[in-house]
C-alpha cells in the first residue's frame, strides 16, 4: 500500500511525470494557470523523472502562481513517477495528466462533479491528439478506435490512458498506485485499469472532462512510441492471465474489428491523408507486434529490462 504525508487535504492533486520536455511543460503548467478550481482547491505535483539537467530551477516562475511541488527520482519512467507523486500528495482525489498535455479550464471541475457523484470508480476524460502532422493524426485515428472498441458505454468502459485519468486517491494507493516492476515505461495504465476492474471497481469515461495531447511527432518518434507500447504488452497480457481477469485472445476481437472501425474516418480524409494514415497504421500495427515480441523473448521480468 502506498502511504501519504499528512497535511491539509485539498481537493484535487495533479501528478505530471515529466522527463527532458522542460518547453512542454512549461505550455501545460500554463494551461494549469486558467484552470476553474474545483470546490477545495489544487496542488501541482511535478515529478522530474531525472532529467541530466534538473527542472526545479527551471520551474520558479511558476511557483507563486501555482501551488507546486517538484519532485526528482532516478531515471525509472513515469509510471514509478506518478507513484512517488501518490506519496506526498494532499488531494483527496488524483487527477494525472502530462507534461506535453494542454489543459481545459473546466477539466478539473467536471472531473470533480463526476467523481462526487461516483467516489469509487476510475474516470476517465476526452484526449484529443494536437492536429498538424499526419503521426498526430493517425494517432488520433488509433485512440478512437481504441475508445470505441473499450469504451463504447461509458460507466462499462475498461481502460482509459494514465494522461487524462482521476481516481479517489484513498483507492489508489490502497490497489497500490501503478505496477512499477514490469510498466515502467508503457501500458501501466492498461494494468491498472485491468487490475482496478479485477478488484471489482467501475470505470467511468467522462468526455467533458476534455484536453489536448501536443507529442511532437517524427518517423523515430512514432516508431518507438508503438514499440514501446508493444513491450509492455507482453507484460500486460502475461499478468492478465496470471491473475485470470483476461486472454490475449480477448483483445485479439479488436483487431478483427478494426478495419471496420476505421473506413468511417479513413474515408472522409482526403487521398493524400488517407494514404498517409493507412501507411502509418500499417507501421503502428509492425512497431506493437515487434515490440510484444522483443519483450516475449528477450525479458527478463525486471524494471531494468523495459
Amino acid at each position: 500500500m502506498l502511504r501519504c504525508l499528512s497535511g491539509a487535504m485539498t481537493t484535487f492533486s495533479i501528478i505530471i511525470p515529466t522527463y527532458g520536455r522542460p518547453d512542454q511543460l512549461a505550455n501545460c503548467l500554463d494551461t494549469l494557470l486558467e484552470v476553474d478550481p474545483p470546490s477545495d482547491g489544487f496542488e501541482v505535483i511535478v515529478v522530474d523523472d531525472g532529467t541530466p539537467e534538473p527542472l526545479e530551477p527551471l520551474l520558479e516562475p511558476w511557483r507563486d502562481r501555482l501551488p507546486l511541488t517538484v519532485l526528482r527520482q532516478d531515471n525509472a519512467g513515469p509510471g514509478p513517477a506518478r507513484n512517488l507523486g501518490l506519496t506526498t500528495a494532499q488531494g483527496e482525489f488524483i487527477a494525472f495528466t502530462d507534461d506535453d498535455c494542454y489543459i481545459d479550464p473546466d477539466w478539473l471541475v467536471v472531473l470533480e462533479s463526476a467523481i462526487r457523484k461516483h467516489p469509487d470508480a476510475l474516470l476517465g476524460g476526452r484526449t484529443t491528439q494536437k492536429p498538424g502532422d499526419p503521426y498526430s493524426e493517425t494517432n488520433q485515428l488509433i485512440f478512437d478506435a481504441v475508445h470505441r472498441f473499450y469504451n463504447e458505454s461509458g460507466q462499462g468502459a475498461t481502460f482509459f490512458p494514465s494522461n487524462n485519468m482521476a481516481v479517489s486517491a484513498r483507492l489508489l494507493r490502497e490497489v497500490g498506485g501503478f505496477n512499477p516492476e514490469f510498466f515502467p515505461r508503457a501500458s501501466e495504465d492498461r494494468e491498472l485499469c485491468d487490475r482496478w476492474r479485477h478488484l471489482g471497481h467501475d470505470l467511468i469515461y467522462v468526455p467533458e472532462a476534455h484536453l489536448m495531447h501536443a507529442r511532437p511527432a517524427n518517423f523515430r518518434r512514432y516508431w518507438q512510441q508503438h514499440f514501446t507500447y508493444g513491450r509492455g504488452a507482453h507484460h500486460y497480457h502475461r499478468l492478465r492471465a496470471e491473475r485470470g481477469s483476461g486472454l490475449l485472445r480477448d483483445d485479439a476481437v479488436f483487431h478483427r474489428r478494426l478495419p471496420s472501425m476505421l473506413r468511417e474516418p479513413l474515408g472522409a480524409l482526403p487521398i493524400k491523408k488517407r494514404v498517409e494514415a493507412l501507411s502509418l497504421i500499417g507501421v503502428w500495427q509492425l512497431a506493437n507486434a515487434a515490440g510484444y515480441f522483443t519483450e516475449r523473448f528477450t525479458a527478463r521480468n525486471g524494471p531494468n529490462s523495459m
